[in-house]
């Protein structure tokens, strides 16, 4: 009877992880970071070169359809390059979102859930004073649902942990 009731409660508490994970995971969720990659400078000729990169991620269970990145003016003017992929590693086949540079923003369009767009921001020859600028720009974004400035691998590693530690309550 004692083991019964261990594993009822066991497969209740599974249960209630797994909804939990479900029910609190919310419809649309954009995780986002802006970092400094590097950044050099040429004293005597005044050159500057550096690189930022921004990862922004649909950590929600619905589509985006439209995402919206303004950058401050620094960075509106330096080269772009992006790739996407899975957040988390999955073996289902996701369409590419449609990436479109505007003058005063970047526009991601149709973001599947668990994707993840890493995009490089760079500048080969900049002044000083455009490098200082960038360091002090920041960036906006704005999507469906909850927008949060955190980076996205990190934060669902650390939510993966927070189930996992659910779990094992259950367990011991």
């Amino acid at each position: 009877m004692k083991t019964w009731a261990s594993l009822a409660a066991l497969l209740a508490g599974l249960a209630g992880i797994m909804l939990s994970e479900s029910l609190l995971r919310p419809r649309h969720e954009l995780l986002y970071r802006l970092s400094p990659g590097f950044a050099q400078c040429l004293p005597k000729a005044g050159i500057c070169v550096a690189q930022y990169q921004l990862a922004v991620a649909n950590s929600g269970v619905e589509r985006q359809a439209l995402v919206q990145i303004r950058w401050a003016q620094p960075l509106a003017t330096w080269q772009i390059d992006w790739k996407s992929g899975d957040l988390v590693g999955s073996a289902i086949v996701r369409a590419q979102p449609r990436i479109e540079k505007r003058s005063d923003r970047l526009e991601i369009r149709d973001l599947e859930p668990n994707t993840l767009v890493e995009f490089a921001v760079r500048c080969l020859d900049c002044t000083p004073g455009d490098l200082e600028a960038a360091r002090k720009a920041a960036v906006q974004v704005e999507a469906r649902g909850r927008v949060l400035d955190s980076e996205p691998r990190t934060t669902l590693f650390g939510r993966a942990l927070l189930n996992a530690a659910r779990l094992g309550s259950v367990l011991f």
